[in-house]
């Protein structure tokens, strides 16, 4: 692949993904209970607009998923909405 195939999604409103990725990550530094389907429910309502792609990378920084696991928690999260 080249670099110009693995270029990222651009968000439709990069401040709520950001938004979305700083609220995993304090969710995750807080409380170390928190399993990250609570972390991507809670990140869902801030990026359900985005594309996949968007919305798997936001998963894989903010809530510290794998790209496979960040594309399982999408489906569950798009299923349950």
């Amino acid at each position: 692949m080249s670099a110009a195939t693995e270029e990222t999604a651009k968000p439709k409103n990069a401040a709520k993904v950001k938004k979305a990725i700083d609220l995993g990550k304090s969710l995750k530094s807080k409380d170390k209970e928190i399993t990250k389907a609570d972390i991507t429910r809670q990140m869902w309502p801030l990026v359900k607009d985005e594309s996949r792609e968007v919305i798997v990378e936001a998963f894989v920084k903010g809530a510290g998923l794998t790209p496979m696991g960040a594309q399982t928690y999408f489906y569950n999260c798009r299923r349950a909405s």
